[in-house]
This record gives C-alpha cells, sequence and structure tokens, in this order.
C-alpha cells in the first residue's frame, strides 16, 4: 500500500488505500483482486479490520503496469494520484457510497479526465477548489483547479519550486500554511512551511534539512508528524522540538509508507516482502 486516508460515517470508519502493486494494465479485477488500484477497508473495529472492495480505473490502458502511488480524501471524493504512464497521472473518484462499489466488476469511473501530470503524483491536498499536486516534477508543487471536475484537462493556475534539489513528495495544509515535504536533498532542506495567503502563489516562511526523505508529513494541533522510511517522528510545531521518535514495524521494503491521523490515531501503511500492512498507532501504544 502506498497511501492511506480515513473517513468516518455516521456508523462506520473507512479507510481508503492507494495500492502499489504493479500488475499488467489488461488483468481482470474479478479474478485477480491485486490489479486494483483502489482498496477500501472498514476499520470501525480496530481489532476486526475488513476489506470493502477493491477497484481498478476503468480508464486505464492496457498495455502498461499501473498502480496507486498518492491518495487523499475530502467531501466523500478520492483523490487519487498514479505512477507516470501513457496516459494521466490524476483523477477524481465518487466514493459517496463506498459500501456499494465494486462487484461485479470491480471497476471505476473516475469523474471527468483528470489530469496529466507527466511524473508520478506523490502527494495530494485539497481546498477551497483547488488541488496541490506534489510530484518530481519540475515544481515540487503544481496547482490544479478543481472547482469543475469535468473541465478537460484540469487548469493548471499555480506552482512551487524549493532551492535544494529532491522532489515533491508529501503536502499539508492548516490555516495558510501549507507544509512541503521532500525527498532527501543533498544540497538544503526537506522540509517547508509555505505561505498561501494567495492560495496560488506559494511563498516560503520556513525551510528545515532533516537529512532525509520525508514520505508524509501531517500536521494537527500543536503536533508535526514526519514519516520517514523507518521511524515516526513527533515535532513540536511552534518549537520546532522534538518530542519523540518511534520505529516502524516493518521498514517499509522497497516501497515507502504512509500515514494518516483521524481522532486520537495514526493509521500507517508498511509495505515489506511484496505483503502490505496496516498499523494503528494509539497514543502511548502501537497496534497491527
Amino acid at each position: 500500500m502506498n497511501a492511506v486516508r480515513v473517513s468516518e460515517n455516521v456508523d462506520s470508519v473507512y479507510a481508503y488505500a492507494a495500492s502499489n502493486t504493479r500488475t499488467d494494465g489488461d488483468c481482470d479485477p474479478i479474478s485477480a483482486d491485486n490489479c486494483a488500484q483502489l482498496y477500501i477497508f472498514d476499520v470501525t473495529d480496530d481489532n476486526d479490520i475488513e476489506i470493502v472492495t477493491h477497484l481498478k480505473l476503468s480508464t486505464l490502458s492496457v498495455d502498461e503496469p499501473v498502480w496507486g502511488a498518492s491518495l487523499y480524501f475530502k467531501n466523500n471524493y478520492v483523490y487519487l494520484g498514479l505512477n507516470k504512464n501513457n496516459a494521466r497521472e490524476f483523477y477524481l473518484i465518487d466514493v459517496n457510497h463506498p459500501e456499494n462499489m465494486g462487484a461485479p466488476s470491480y471497476l471505476v469511473t473516475p469523474v471527468g479526465n483528470g489530469f496529466e501530470v507527466g511524473r508520478q503524483v506523490n502527494d495530494v491536498t485539497a481546498r477551497r477548489g483547488l488541488a496541490y499536486v506534489a510530484g518530481a516534477t519540475a515544481e515540487d508543487l503544481r496547482i490544479l483547479d478543481i472547482t469543475d471536475p469535468l473541465i478537460d484537462p484540469l487548469p493548471e493556475v499555480g506552482s512551487f519550486n524549493g532551492p535544494s534539489t529532491g522532489g515533491g513528495k508529501s503536502v499539508s495544509l492548516v490555516a495558510d500554511n501549507l507544509y512541503l515535504a521532500k525527498t532527501h536533498s543533498i544540497d538544503g532542506e526537506e522540509f517547508f512551511t509555505l505561505d498561501i495567503s494567495d492560495p496560488t502563489n506559494p511563498t516560503v516562511l520556513d525551510s528545515v534539512e532533516i537529512g532525509e526523505s520525508i514520505n508524509k508529513v501531517i500536521v494537527r494541533d500543536y503536533l508535526t508528524f514526519l514519516l520517514t522510511n523507518s521511524k515516526l517522528i513527533i515535532v513540536d510545531a511552534d518549537t520546532g522540538a522534538e518530542i519523540e521518535n518511534k520505529n516502524l514495524p516493518n521498514d517499509g521494503g522497497d516501497e515507502k509508507p504512509s500515514m494518516d491521523c483521524e481522532g486520537d490515531r495514526i493509521y500507517i501503511t508498511t509495505n515489506t516482502n511484496s505483503q502490505g500492512y496496516i498499523h494503528i498507532v494509539r497514543p502511548n501504544e502501537d497496534e497491527e
């Protein structure tokens, strides 16, 4: 699994995960659930996680493998980022009724035709009709107008490129601050705080050198959570002081871990020996 986001409905808690399985584009999702780009889990009970369904995009080419690289959830839409492919790498998917998706075809049709990024989409966040897309392109961050997802292609209305090497890896929004994490840079910072009071023209407020790639950043209240390949770092968002450093149960293997935060729980996906895992981190304890 490459990414996970969690949503709470009236009676259920669902986790949406982007699948990193590299299968041929013509694989059949009915007979092979590992050819899906999107999985939906019921995580209402921490001790009894159930797979609700797996979904393959109906718009994919059959001549190449395509996998889910990143995912964001908001207002009953999944924003799904893919690896670089011959079509497009960014799509919106309506998940208003996850319990009714999947069978019999296990195919899902995106809303609109998405956007061709030209590289893998590493992370996505969105607010006020804008999607902030992080990737290893000429710009670390690309800003798309998604007010009308049926416009083809989606309009690109802004961008940001940090002064250091490395590519855009993760984004998190709090008020007028956008937190951008990058892959390891040999000549500078991997973590940027950007002012987006002008939402299509980000400017740098602060930057920090971490010394390794940051796969995911989440900011909640006074805490910043930074996920690297092997650990979860918890930092005071105001002072930058490290509060706690937790090793992951798995090292992530070839694929990088991802995480989401819902309530007082952190949900982390890792991969080892081609096997995906979801871990739930509670206050002062871990549980897989």
